[in-house]
């Protein structure tokens, strides 16, 4: 099981309180920086390595925090 916890934002910062998910399902959280959306941000997995047939691999340590990226431009993948 993986799961991703996305906590809103606001203009005093991520509100770490409103996490829900258990810390042996996800230790971490992600939020995208804009108050109020419609910031053109997204949310992104971070890659870990390439395999010879150029599959990515993408990271996944059941934290969040270290596993997604936040970003307004995201390069092309090949999945």
């Amino acid at each position: 099981m993986d799961g991703v916890d996305f906590l809103r934002h606001k203009a005093t910062g991520t509100d770490v309180g409103e996490k829900r998910l258990y810390g042996d399902i996800d230790a971490g959280y992600i939020s995208i920086n804009a108050t109020a959306g419609l910031s053109g941000e997204v949310v992104y997995r971070k890659v870990t390595s390439t395999t010879a047939a150029g599959q990515s691999i993408l990271m996944d340590t059941n934290n969040s925090s270290n596993d997604f990226q936040v970003s307004t431009t995201i390069a092309p993948r090949t999945f």
